[in-house]
């Protein structure tokens, strides 16, 4: 194997030589010159760069004003028995201080102010408002700083709704208003002891304005003093429901009876007493009703009737009425069975006889005739003789014997029956 020498001494050489290079050139004024221009430059950065950030600094620290509005006003009190009147719903807060702290306090509005009122005791009080969740930086200016409230108890009082319309005169020709029905009738109305104290009215308003027709309707409720002010206390609902009846154009007319359908041969008819004698009828316009018949007929059918009692009938609607009232009518119908009586000799009477004749009866030779009357016991038995007229004609005859056919008077829920309705007589 070979051998290899190193010459070391090239390489010492070499390293002598740069060493005394730089040691020249460090003590050379031109690398004092650049090293100075060096650090003057990092000077200048250094400098300029903590001018802008003390500038910035300078800046957020600006002072400022921000003016909140309407911010909520928060009560601290017993709510479940005490009321408070006379706070302002909303108060103004001027914030000062670095513009930063202001703007962003004024944007999120995440700060409060209150009144303390826990330990006032009933009556007027005049109470500072604080504040919670402001920078101490800032400094706060409230709006009204003070403000003053009278605390008094609650209470809870239960009142009935009225109705109340309004342009009743604009309906349309003819209709008016019937009934209303609030639902619910009654209200609880809590508030401060002497507005509910006060409270003389709580009504809701209908407009009739165009009205021709029954309807529903929600209405707000409003509650007022004795002089129309409203009172403004805690409602239990805002609004009620109502149900306005309307009432058509109108006419009263008498009503008739009469008998479609008559009693069993074996009754007879003591009386009928209608529950009214007067119906009203709702036409669609007024010209309707004045073109009715005047008298409302209603029929009885009495062919099922065996003794005394109420039937119902119902009201007929004529054509173009809308509705009569009542819709059916009761009806008491008085029966008893038929009983028969004898009325004997009874007179008969000559119509039309002229003073200058005379007459004879030549059969009947007495002018008289025996009548059975047929009738309910009740009607029959109060008839007397006189009431029973049996009469015949002359009209037209002249002197000389004639015949005639006999007519009776007719009297009410009774059947009268002549033995003979044949009558013979003289003329002279």
């Amino acid at each position: 194997m070979l051998n290899k020498k190193y010459n070391l001494n090239g390489i010492g050489w070499v390293n002598v030589m740069n060493r005394n290079t730089w040691d020249k050139w460090v003590d050379s004024n031109w690398f004092l010159r650049v090293v100075a221009l060096l650090l003057a430059i990092m000077l200048f950065i250094s400098a300029t760069w903590e001018g802008q950030i003390e500038e910035k600094s300078l800046l957020g620290s600006r002072s400022g004003t921000e003016t909140v509005t309407n911010v909520p006003l928060e009560l601290y009190y017993d709510q479940e028995n005490l009321v408070v009147t006379g706070a302002p719903t909303n108060v103004t807060v001027d914030l000062t201080g670095p513009t930063n702290i202001t703007k962003s306090a004024s944007l999120q509005k995440q700060f409060s102010v209150f009144a303390d009122l826990r330990d006032l005791p009933l009556g007027t009080h005049t109470v500072n408002l604080g504040y919670r969740n402001i920078s101490e930086k800032l400094s706060v200016n409230i709006s009204p700083e003070s403000i003053t409230v009278n605390i008094q108890e609650k209470i809870t009082k239960e009142f009935e709704i009225e109705v109340d319309y309004i342009n009743r005169n604009q309906m349309e020709a003819g209709f008016s208003v019937g009934s209303a029905k609030v639902n619910p009738e009654r209200i609880n109305i809590t508030g401060a002891k002497d507005r509910v104290e006060k409270i003389a009215l709580v009504k809701s308003i209908v407009d009739l304005d165009g009205v021709n027709e029954s309807f529903k309707t929600n209405a707000k409720v409003l509650v007022y003093d004795a002089e129309g002010n409203q009172v403004d206390v805690e409602l239990e609902y805002e609004t009620v429901e109502i149900q306005v009846e309307v009432i058509h154009p109108y006419k009263e007319f008498p009503l008739e009876l009469t008998i479609d359908k008559p009693l069993a041969d074996a009754y007879a008819l003591v009386s009928v007493h209608p529950e009214t004698e007067i119906v009203t009828m709702y036409g669609r316009t007024q010209k309707i009703l004045e073109d009715l018949e005047p008298n409302v007929k209603v029929g009885l059918d009495l062919s099922a009737v065996k003794k005394t009692g109420n039937i119902e009938v119902s009201i007929p609607v004529p054509k173009g009425v809308v509705s009569v009232s009542p819709q059916k009518l009761t009806v008491l119908v008085t029966v008893e069975k038929k009983v028969e009586k004898v009325f004997k000799n009874i007179k008969i009477q000559v119509d039309d006889l002229s003073s200058d004749y005379s007459i004879e009866f030549l059969q009947p030779q007495k002018g008289t005739v025996d009548v059975t009357v047929v009738g309910a016991p009740t009607v029959v038995n109060n008839l007397k003789s006189k009431d029973i007229v049996v009469y015949f004609s002359v009209i037209g005859k002249g002197t000389g014997t004639h015949q005639s056919e006999l007519k009776i008077k007719t009297l009410d829920q009774v059947e009268l029956k002549l033995a003979n309705n044949q009558v013979e007589y003289e003329l002279k």
